[in-house]
């Protein structure tokens, strides 16, 4: 298999990015951000929504941990394949994963040699890709179904950027890179059920977490992952004899927490659309823009609120039928699939 020259360096691409509390990069590819990547080699090109590279490479540097989880939105792909880059050290020292319309191969170079894996697979576009590491494990997800899996020591060596490619052109529109760890602290913003709800898929997949309806910034020390559960109650919040005023100023001031230390942040809605109402909706509206990641119930998102606030702010958000199957999003997102 031919390989790619990586040493041609390029103009810096304007892209949407932002990186969110601690080791999370998210980049929605919208006109009028202000951050950027280095294109390696190739042609690089922001429009539409689309970031579109023809021949080359992009690489944008964040600091993530071995096991570590890159996904990205393929729009297109006209040639060969598009690369989904989930740890390159060096131009001597990478691993990626090449997609096209008729299989994956992923590929790890390092010492001087090539090591491939290939499965043929008919991909639809757009493609949700996932290259995920954990050790010396790793596997490719396209559009929820894992259709690779390889175990080799390199996987475990290499650290170092992630990035996107294309060998002829491919277009891009989103990619997030992360590196969650544990402890997790859960907490609910509205003081609905859904918190205690999370603390039970977290237990259910081995995580170390804290359950705390009113988890205070002081719970937010060394390292580790803020889990804010939305859902409203009328109920909860008498109980707790706060307001939602209230819950949103705990709230903030626990992002806020985070953020300084560089935990990771995600969000879930994961009681649906019975949870939904305008006490829920300020909350989402308020804290879905500051997530890593978004977990939500679909019948809870059916008027799309949840997708467009994640667009606007290049944010993956990944839906789910049953709550249940948040167990198998919190293996996903912290390296414990199996």
């Amino acid at each position: 298999m031919q390989r790619i020259v990586l040493w041609m360096v390029g103009a810096l691409v304007m892209v949407g990015l932002a990186v969110v509390g601690g080791p999370v990069l998210n980049a929605g590819f919208q006109p009028g951000a202000a951050a950027s990547w280095v294109a390696r080699s190739g042609t690089w090109t922001v429009a539409d929504g689309l970031l579109v590279g023809e021949s080359g490479r992009a690489l944008f540097s964040v600091e993530l941990g071995s096991v570590r989880r890159v996904e990205a939105v393929i729009d297109h792909v006209q040639g060969e394949w598009a690369t989904v880059i989930g740890k390159h050290e060096s131009d001597e020292a990478w691993v990626e994963a090449r997609v096209s319309a008729t299989g994956i191969t992923l590929v790890a170079w390092s010492g001087g040699r090539e090591k491939a894996w290939t499965q043929a697979v008919a991909v639809a576009f757009p493609a949700t890709v996932i290259v995920a590491f954990a050790g010396e494990r790793a596997r490719v997800v396209v559009n929820g179904e894992t259709v690779l899996q390889a175990s080799d020591g390199v996987f475990a060596d290499l650290g170092g950027d992630v990035g996107l490619g294309a060998q002829g052109q491919a277009g891009f529109s989103l990619f997030h890179a992360s590196s969650l760890s544990g402890p997790v602290l859960i907490t609910s913003l509205g003081q609905s059920p859904g918190a205690l709800m999370a603390k039970v898929l977290a237990d259910r997949i081995g995580i170390e977490s804290t359950y705390e309806t009113m988890a205070k910034p002081e719970m937010v020390e060394g390292n580790g992952t803020l889990i804010l559960v939305i859902g409203a109650s009328s109920k909860g919040l008498g109980a707790a004899g706060i307001s939602v005023e209230d819950e949103s100023a705990r709230g903030a001031a626990l992002v806020a927490k985070a953020q300084v230390l560089g935990w990771g942040i995600v969000v879930m809605h994961i009681e649906g659309e019975p949870r939904r109402g305008t006490l829920t909706d300020e909350l989402i509206d308020e804290f879905t823009p500051v997530a890593g990641y978004v977990v939500v119930k679909a019948d809870g998102n059916a008027d799309g609120l949840f997708t467009s606030l994640c667009a606007a702010s290049g944010i993956p958000l990944r839906t789910i039928v049953a709550t249940a199957q948040g167990a198998d999003v919190l293996a996903d997102l912290f390296g414990l699939w199996k």
